[in-house]
Order: structure tokens, then C-alpha cells, then sequence
């Protein structure tokens, strides 16, 4: 009974026995041709002049520089034509291997940001759907149901951009070229670093000398209206230069890369907000740009870290528990048994 429900479910699990079937009879044909397109889209991007010249996909050494790698096979670069050349010993000798259906296509070169690429170039002009971007990078996505005419269809769609990218940069003034220069510099050179943790407020830590965090009740304790503020990114930037304190009550997730800046309880600092002012990426959670980074105001703050001191001397203040080593001092006893005898059988 504890597997039954009264859910509409029998369509889920007929489609899981139909995948289980799928696997079961052609799942390493279908791997096989679908690792095998993948590879042929990889070779046909690198070795194509014009496509190149603007895009290209990213491998180990892009994440590993070849000097920090004791191996030096790739499973990417030594393919021709999609034959799984080197593949099996890539998965012997090498590092790491990365799966060959997820192409990071480097984008860096046209001085479009990924959303601005996927967007206006991938889904409004060819109808291309893909979800994960970053500031200079698009994923793709093979699967099986990718088909050869759609492999194609991508490099055609390539091919297209870099021509109309090709035809702009000959006709484009030195003036509109320099403002390229700049956009490429600003997503693939000027990018801001990444900030370090800066540390939790004293009111969400055991103790002063503590670098922990109590993170879930800042979490909780940010739900109280009255407790919070919003604070725009100029001004909370003064409001640091003045030392005053600005405590997150919320995950500040920028998106790209998709983890936190900012956690419930943590101290803004400079260096995020920093970040924050020059990220340029469209989808920040957590973050409300018409109202500002949300807060806990100095009054909650104070109160907290009040209650806080009160409970570490309270606990201070308590003596702890020692079993005593005299017998004559144990003259409880529990249902007729010495407390002594149950803690010595106990031990």
C-alpha cells in the first residue's frame, strides 16, 4: 500500500516502462549515434574557416591548461568525422572527460552576451531553443532525438551569423569597430572577479570568535517585514564607505553563474557589491533592481545580537553536569535501583 496512489499516474509510469524498453533494445545504438553526431558537429565547427573565426567549442584545456595536465589526450581534438577515435583511452588515461553532448560554444568573439544571443539570433531569428547561457557562452544540448538534418541545420544557422558578422565588420567605420573591440574586451577580458565570502554578522554567530553562521535563522528571521529594508546598490555602497553595516537576508543569486553571492546572515561587502554594479546579466535572484538588496535593518540587527549574548550567558552561567565519583553522593534511586549502579552497568 505504500506504493499506490490515487494520482492520475499510469501515463508516468507507462512512459517510464516505454523509456526502461527504449534503453533495454537500442540504448547504445542511440548513445552511439548521438555521441557520434556530437563529435561531427565538434569537427565541422573547429575546421570550418568562417564559423571559426567566430565561434568556437570549449574542451579540457579551456578548463585545465594543458601545462597543469599530466595527460595529453583529448577526445575532441583527434576525432575525424565523428569516428570515436581515442575515446576509450581518453576514459583510461585522462583526468576527466567531458561529456561530448554538452558543447559549450564559446560566443566571446561577437560581442554578444549569451542572452542577447540566444534571444535575438538562436530563437527569434531561426527559432533555436536552448536555456543555459552565460556572459560569453551558449550550452547545446544533443540528445537522441537530435536528427542529422538538425546537426545541419545548426552549422547552417552558424555559418549565417558569421557571414552577416563578417559583412558588418567590413562595412563598420573605425569608430564601430573600436565599440566592438570594447564589447568583446568587456565579456571575455573585463570581466568583474568573483567575490569572496566576506563572513556572517556577529547576531547569527555562536560567538565572537566563531567564523560560523547560523544560517537558517537569519533565513527564517528575514520574513519579518519590520525587520528588513531595501537599499539600492549606490546607496548601500555610500552606506559601506560611511562603516556602516549591511546584513543580507536573503540568497543573492546571480544568474549566470548561479550561485550565491550573498547568503541570509552574511555581511555585504565592498567587493559584492562591486560585482553586483558591474555584472551585466539579466536574472538576479534575490535581487529586485526597482527596490535594492534586501536588508535587516540596524534595530533588528541590535536586537538579535542582544538575545544572542543573553543565551551565551545563560549558558555560561550554568555548571556542568559531572558524575560524581563518590558513591555516597548518588542517594536517588530509580525504581529501586542505585542511579550509580545504572550509570557503572552503563558504562
Amino acid at each position: 500500500m505504500t506504493h499506490t496512489s490515487t494520482s492520475p499516474n499510469q501515463q508516468l509510469l507507462a512512459s517510464l516502462d516505454l523509456a526502461r524498453r527504449q534503453v533495454d533494445i537500442e540504448g547504445f545504438e542511440l548513445v552511439r549515434h548521438v555521441y557520434n553526431m556530437a563529435l561531427v558537429f565538434r569537427h565541422r565547427v573547429r575546421k570550418d574557416r568562417l564559423i571559426s573565426k567566430w565561434f568556437r567549442i570549449l574542451d579540457e584545456s579551456d578548463l585545465v591548461p594543458d601545462a597543469f595536465r599530466s595527460s595529453t589526450v583529448s577526445s575532441y581534438r583527434q576525432v575525424r568525422q565523428g569516428a570515436l577515435a581515442d575515446w576509450n583511452e581518453a576514459w583510461r588515461s585522462d583526468q576527466f572527460v567531458l561529456d561530448p553532448t554538452r558543447l559549450t560554444l564559446f560566443i566571446g568573439a561577437t560581442g554578444m552576451n549569451g542572452y542577447d544571443f540566444r534571444e535575438k539570433i538562436l530563437m527569434e531569428r531561426f527559432g533555436i531553443q536552448i536555456n543555459k547561457t552565460s556572459i560569453n557562452s551558449v550550452l547545446l544540448i544533443f540528445t537522441i532525438g537530435v536528427t542529422w538534418s538538425s546537426v545541419h541545420y545548426l552549422l547552417d544557422v552558424l555559418r549565417r551569423v558569421a557571414i552577416d558578422l563578417d559583412r558588418s565588420q567590413k562595412a563598420a567605420s573605425g569608430a564601430d569597430l573600436a565599440l566592438h573591440r570594447r564589447h568583446v574586451e568587456e565579456i571575455t577580458q573585463d570581466l568583474p572577479h568573483l567575490p569572496d565570502f566576506s563572513e556572517f554578522d556577529l547576531a547569527f554567530r555562536p560567538d565572537d570568535a566563531s567564523s560560523f553562521g547560523d544560517m537558517r535563522s537569519a533565513f527564517y528571521a528575514g520574513y519579518e517585514e519590520a525587520d528588513r529594508e531595501y537599499v539600492q546598490i549606490g546607496l548601500a555602497g555610500r552606506r559601506l564607505a560611511e562603516g556602516k553595516t549591511l546584513v543580507s537576508t536573503t540568497f543573492v543569486v546571480p544568474y549566470p553563474p548561479g550561485f550565491p553571492v550573498l547568503v541570509p546572515g552574511q555581511l555585504v561587502s565592498k567587493e559584492i557589491i562591486y560585482f553586483l554594479a558591474q555584472l551585466d546579466v539579466k536574472e538576479i535572484h534575490g535581487y529586485n533592481p526597482d527596490l535594492g538588496l534586501s536588508v535587516f535593518t540596524q534595530a533588528a540587527l541590535a536586537r538579535m545580537e542582544a538575545a544572542r549574548n543573553a543565551v551565551a550567558t545563560v549558558g555560561a552561567a550554568l555548571p556542568a553536569f559531572e558524575v560524581p565519583r563518590d558513591a555516597s553522593a548518588l542517594n536517588g534511586t530509580v525504581n529501586g535501583d542505585s542511579v550509580l549502579q545504572g550509570v557503572a552497568e552503563d558504562a
